[in-house]
């Protein structure tokens, strides 16, 4: 929160499969499937 330019993000590994199931700026259901120091690694349910 104080710099959200670099505070946690949510990365989502985009494939062939979930390319039509993510939209952006819509909500999408995700698993979260690795982290590091500031950021998530996700996947498409």
């Amino acid at each position: 929160m104080d710099a959200p330019d670099v505070d946690v993000k949510i990365l989502i590994n985009i494939n062939k499969k979930s390319v039509e199931k993510v939209i952006l700026g819509e909500y999408t259901k995700v698993k979260i499937i690795d982290c590091s120091e500031y950021d998530l690694f996700a996947e498409t349910i």
